[in-house]
């Protein structure tokens, strides 16, 4: 006979993790802010016109991934920056610059241009297209009527 094997029952709050464990994430999460709390400075306040998006429209995968893209490459610059000189000074120094804060969240402002206007793009270059298109067309059944006649093209 087999023996079935009972799933593991979990205590009524439903979290897997017990005390001591949460304690210890906890301890861990702080070590880890605190040795890489310029990087994070800069990331959390660089990357704030994607976190937003990603709380205002959570639905929204595709607009959340070109925002976000061209946000954090408006924040990469200022990363490595802080990668080379690494201190909370410097990543505080950065966001004295009105220019960097510009520069970092104006690239979400492009991203958010860019993923409105590419599609009405696409379609003004596809509408562009397929008229040149008709044209030769049009002028292909031109010269089918001057050779062989008005009953060419039918009507």
């Amino acid at each position: 006979m087999s023996k079935k094997i009972s799933p593991v029952k979990r205590n009524g709050s439903g979290s897997r993790f017990n005390i001591l464990q949460r304690f210890l994430l906890l301890i861990l999460v702080a070590i880890a802010l605190m040795t890489t709390l310029p990087l994070v400075v800069v990331l959390f306040i660089g990357l704030l016109p994607t976190l937003t998006l990603m709380i205002i429209d959570p639905k929204n995968i595709n607009k959340l991934i070109v925002v976000g893209c061209f946000n954090l490459a408006g924040v990469f610059v200022y990363v490595f920056n802080i990668m080379r000189n690494y201190s909370i000074d410097n990543a505080l120094f950065v966001f004295s610059d009105i220019f960097n804060l510009i520069l970092m969240l104006g690239a979400a402002g492009v991203g958010l241009v860019v993923y409105y206007e590419m599609p009405l793009l696409f379609t003004y270059l596809a509408r562009a297209t397929n008229q040149r298109h008709i044209a030769s067309i049009d002028d292909r059944i031109a010269k089918l009527k001057e050779i062989w006649g008005p009953d060419v093209a039918g009507k």
